[in-house]
């Protein structure tokens, strides 16, 4: 039985999903990390703080019985992190009317690029990315760009065998998306550097890039 869970070391689980079986009505579900787990609440919020409405996205905040007391020595990272018993997860998301969970981005892995400037969540471009069949895996992020603030730049895993382009990829991600969210740049890599817990190294994507 497959059961998804979402969680982070500050609280091991703050939402699930038990029961993975496809309801007709809500096909979106299968998207989400389910409601919150047991005793737990979530909330997102905007950047004044107030709760946000289902369907809004915001930065998500959670309250339980697994919530951490703190990091140890670091008092400026937990009270920026912790507020009146309830932890900022730093990740984004939205809920919808009836609790289920979606996450959008990272915070800090938001790319705020153009004039007007829009804001690009990078794993709804990296999706698009890795929904083409000659795409094995992808990081989006967003680096420095004279003309529109930030500019999206993908590195991409081709599939092994396969030969997709840039500009294929270019076209994909405005189609689906829009021009705003389709990367500048595109670099083929071999693979995708992660960190110790195995995730994306985006940091160290970044570093790749302006040593280029």
């Amino acid at each position: 039985m497959v059961r998804v869970i979402y969680g982070m070391t500050e609280v091991p689980l703050i939402a699930d999903y038990p029961d993975m079986d496809l309801d007709p009505a809500h096909p979106e579900r299968l998207r989400s990390c389910g409601t919150a787990y047991a005793s737990n609440k979530i909330e997102v919020r905007g950047g004044d703080g107030t709760v946000l409405p289902a369907g809004q996205t915001g930065t998500i905040w959670v309250t339980g019985p697994l919530l951490m007391d703190g990091y140890a020595g670091q008092p400026e990272l937990t009270s920026r992190i912790l507020a009146g018993g309830w932890l900022c997860t730093e990740d984004l998301g939205y809920t919808d009317p009836d609790g289920y969970l979606y996450l959008v981005d990272r915070a800090q892995d938001v790319i705020t690029t153009g004039k007007p400037p829009v804001q690009v969540y990078s794993r709804v471009v990296e999706d698009v990315l890795t929904g083409h069949p000659g795409v094995r895996a992808a990081a989006v992020i967003g680096v420095p760009d004279t003309h529109l603030g930030e500019a999206v730049v993908a590195f991409v895993v081709r599939a092994p065998g396969t030969g997709v382009t840039a500009e294929e990829l270019r076209d994909l991600v405005a189609g689906e998306l829009t021009e705003a969210h389709a990367p500048r740049e595109v670099q083929f890599v071999a693979e995708l550097p992660t960190t110790h817990a195995g995730k994306v190294d985006k940091r160290a994507l970044s570093v790749r890039y302006h040593h280029n």
